[in-house]
Formats: structure tokens, C-alpha cells, sequence
């Protein structure tokens, strides 16, 4: 099967999230580690006890650390589940 590669316009990302909602869910979760000289880390998902990576980009400037918790989307990124629109949460 060959890899094509299409170029996403406006409509399409909006044909994309009315088509599917549920890909882009408020999640929320616990940083289990970020190392901001890298640029990421990983952050468990509390509806399922997966990890999901986390870059520097998706903060929006805020600064993350361990047992921070946190609410987040997830996407598909090229190597798995990425957290996007990360935010700083009260821990329950």
C-alpha cells in the first residue's frame, strides 16, 4: 500500500471535526513525566491508563511537572496518541 500525502484545507479540518467529535474529547490525567530540556513527556490518561506523549507546543506556555494534573485531547500524531491543548487542572 503506498503513503499518499494530501494537502488539508480549511473545509476539510472542519468536515473532519464535525465528522468526528469524539476524536478531539476533554480527557484528563496526571503528568507521570516531562523534561522541559527535551521538550516532552508523558502524561497517563485517567479514563484509561494509557500514556499519551506530550510536547512542549501543546502547552501553550504553561509549565508542566510530575504528578501535575492535567485535561487534554488527544490526536493521532506519526508514532501514536499525542496530548494537544493541554491544560492545568485541580487534582481531585
Amino acid at each position: 500500500m503506498r503513503n499518499l500525502k494530501v494537502k488539508c484545507t480549511a473545509a476539510m479540518m472542519a468536515l473532519l471535526v464535525v465528522s468526528a467529535p469524539s476524536a478531539f474529547a476533554l480527557q484528563t490525567g496526571v503528568v507521570k513525566v516531562y523534561n522541559a530540556a527535551k521538550g516532552y513527556g508523558f502524561i497517563k490518561d485517567n479514563s484509561n491508563g494509557k500514556e499519551v506523549m506530550v510536547h512542549a507546543s501543546a502547552l501553550g506556555g504553561i509549565k508542566i511537572k510530575r504528578n501535575d494534573c492535567v485535561s487534554f485531547e488527544v490526536v493521532d500524531g506519526r508514532k501514536g496518541a499525542v496530548a494537544v491543548n493541554v491544560k492545568l487542572i485541580a487534582c481531585r
